[in-house]
């Protein structure tokens, strides 16, 4: 059977902050009117109700801690604002501390702190402000080798159509001389096959011409079309970095967020054990008017009350006495056993 419990401050700095970091003596009768289990069985006979007793007080109080220990985040959040807000006024108003030797390390670990704080806050917002450089780049890049090719496309689809006109035109030069031989050769007079003929050499220097326009608007074509593909292997070499930055960032931001969210924790609680010491120091230089004292106060002394409720339940919960505990289940086994039997016996008997 438990006689009481205490709890010891862990050690480091986040002992200074914690609402369990009070030594926590406990009132044995507070202990046992929590439990409320009743006095221990003197014998068999008073081991059931004890029992019964013991159970059902073990749900109702594990149920009331699982209540009190959901509270101790919020507590110990709590006392570390206060106490790091108070730790900001001292350093503020160094003044208000007695012990100038211990206050002057609570001061230089304040300081490095804060020093850190400050490189890894700058390292951050360098590698983020290089990332939005080069990213700005990158999209520069990506943006100028996608209107070249949009310009390339444009221009090729131009000539294709171009080229198509040109074809037409040379298909229909060459009917024009196909037809102006068919009616020399028909023709009766010697004046008539003349204008055929002529007609027949006009349309062949078109042709020619009209060939000619073809293939310069064949290489051409062809040369814009390396021109596309190269536009095309512009586009990916800058969507491929831009797509590995856009993924690699946000992870190498959220890594350098970690490590400055760490380094800010450790000054605030640099400034909360600062505003411990200002609270536990001795003398009247700390002035209790300020409403960082008071809030502090306030907050480690709910924090030491929400231990203290903790361990009380903790200590009920242990306070049992386990003989006549064990005694009285075994006889609660029992009579369900017999229980069981009569039941067994009446369902026989009534087939």
């Amino acid at each position: 059977m438990s006689n009481g419990a205490t709890t010891e401050p862990d050690g480091g700095a986040s002992a200074l902050v914690s609402a369990r970091s009070v030594v926590i003596a406990l009132d044995r009768r507070q202990q046992k009117a929590l439990a409320d289990y009743g006095e221990p069985p003197r014998g068999w006979i008073d081991a059931l109700p004890y029992a019964l007793q013991v159970l059902g007080r073990r749900r109702a109080l594990r149920r009331d801690l699982r209540a009190l220990q959901r509270r101790v985040a919020a507590s110990e959040a709590r006392v570390l604002e206060t106490l790091a807000a108070l730790g900001e006024r001292l350093v503020a108003e160094p003044e208000a501390l007695e012990d100038e030797a211990r206050a002057e390390a609570l001061m230089e670990r304040i300081r490095g702190a804060g020093g850190e704080l400050t490189t890894e806050t700058e390292a951050r917002d360098a590698v983020d402000e290089a990332a939005e450089d080069e990213r700005s780049a990158l999209v520069r890049q990506l943006e100028a080798a996608r209107e070249r090719g949009r310009a390339l496309r444009a221009h090729e689809s131009r000539l294709r159509a171009d080229l198509e006109v040109q074809r037409l035109d040379a298909t229909r030069c060459r009917r024009r001389i196909e037809s102006a031989n068919k009616r020399r050769l028909e023709a009766s007079d010697e004046a008539a096959q003349a204008r055929c003929l002529q007609e027949r050499v006009d349309d062949e220097r078109a042709l020619d011409e009209l060939q000619r326009t073809v293939a310069e608007g064949e290489r051409e074509l062809a040369s814009v079309g390396l021109e596309l593909a190269e536009a095309r292997r512009a586009v990916a070499d800058a969507e491929a970095p831009l797509a590995e930055l856009d993924a690699d960032l946000p992870r190498t931001l959220r890594r350098l967020e970690q490590v400055t969210r760490e380094v800010s924790q450790g000054l605030a609680l640099a400034h909360a054990d600062l505003g411990r010491f200002g609270l536990e120091s001795e003398g009247e230089a700390l002035d209790e008017s300020w409403p960082e004292v008071r809030a502090a106060r306030v907050a480690v002394k709910a924090g030491g009350q929400l231990a203290k409720e903790i361990a009380l339940h903790e200590a009920a919960l242990a306070d049992v006495d386990e003989r006549g505990l064990v005694r009285g289940q075994k006889v609660l086994a029992g009579l369900g056993g017999i229980v069981a039997l009569a039941l067994v016996v009446a369902v026989l008997r009534s087939l």
